[in-house]
């Protein structure tokens, strides 16, 4: 099924002035919504559906 995915990237700012890159912090791409092309419902990519 043809689909609109928006993902992103989540930044934390602790002050610290530690980057994500340094140690054990990592920066992780998240699916923030899926959206079927097709008809418009939205769809939970945790349950498939």
């Amino acid at each position: 099924m043809p689909a609109w995915c928006f993902q992103g990237e989540e930044q934390l700012d602790d002050g610290s002035g530690i980057s994500w890159e340094d140690g054990t912090r990592r920066r992780q791409r998240r699916v923030y919504q899926t959206v079927n092309a097709v008809d418009g419902s939205l769809i939970d990519v945790n349950r498939g559906y």
